[in-house]
């Protein structure tokens, strides 16, 4: 069920992106790997991780 959540991060994640005028790189690879096939999708505890929390 949490990588369902994470996907629907990703998809979030990505409308945000899209607005902004220049996106960070280590973002657009999160936000790609969180729509990426299931069993790759990283797990909410690895997400806040990557964003330094």
């Amino acid at each position: 069920m949490q990588r369902l959540e994470v996907r629907a991060f990703g998809i979030l994640l990505g409308e945000w992106l899209a607005r902004c005028a220049q996106p960070l790189q280590d973002l657009q690879a999160l936000q790609r790997a969180c729509i990426g096939p299931v069993q790759q999708r990283p797990l909410f505890a690895d997400l806040a991780a990557q964003l330094g929390g």
